[in-house]
């Protein structure tokens, strides 16, 4: 899934469940963690390890754009080892 098409998900995700997103697309700690399926301390603990995605820090309020979110997922994404090698052969 292309980064543009997990955000729109994303998008519609956050509208099905009753959840806020901005203006600009940012979305709160919570939010971020269920779309992203790990939990608000896993991703507190990768802020702190500076790992995990891009966030912005206002007034104690952490919150997530839904582009960066989707662009630190797509970049996380592994392949198995057999799809790799079909790939290097051209299969």
């Amino acid at each position: 899934m292309a980064a543009s098409d997990a955000v729109s998900a994303f998008r519609t995700w956050v509208q099905e469940n009753g959840r806020a997103v901005t203006p600009d697309g940012r979305v709160d700690s919570a939010t971020a963690a269920d779309l992203l399926g790990v939990s608000e301390g896993h991703l507190r603990n990768l802020r702190s390890a500076c790992g995990g995605p891009s966030f912005f820090k206002a007034g104690g309020r952490v919150t997530y754009r839904l582009d960066d979110l989707a662009t630190w997922l797509e970049a996380s994404r592994h392949e198995s080892l057999d799809i790799a090698i079909f790939r290097l052969r051209g299969i």
